[in-house]
């Protein structure tokens, strides 16, 4: 996912069955944590803060405009995962896949969320 020109990941739910079968299990994400490339918290929803209204964002090379119900200070679910500054580094120049079916996932772990309002753009 792509927001404010940096690359963030989403992964919701670690237990959830579309992670593994598309490689991303709970060693790899430990590996990655270790090697501060991200940041992995199994037990907490990490969250981007002090969002506007609304914003814009790509998700698998699709726009998204999420309009929150707070005029400011809004925040973003991202699920358990950060990119670290370094893991955003990284993640700019390594070619990244996504499935239709992961966003699908991302889309509608968002929507769940009641405070919230997505529409796709393109």
């Amino acid at each position: 996912m792509c927001f404010d020109e940096d690359n963030e990941v989403v992964i919701a739910d670690i237990g959830n069955v579309i992670y593994p079968d598309n490689g991303i299990t709970f060693h790899a994400l430990s590996h990655l944590d270790r090697l501060g490339l991200i940041t992995f918290s199994s037990l907490n929803t990490l969250q981007i803060t002090s969002l506007p209204k609304s914003i814009e964002v790509c998700v698998n090379n699709n726009m998204y405009e999420i309009t929150f119900s707070k005029e400011n200070d809004n925040s973003l679910p991202m699920g358990v995962v950060m990119l670290s500054d370094a893991g955003n580094q990284l993640s700019k120049i390594c070619n990244i896949s996504s499935t239709k079916e992961i966003e699908d996932y991302i889309v509608s772990f968002w929507k769940s969320q009641n405070y919230l309002k997505i529409d796709k753009l393109t």
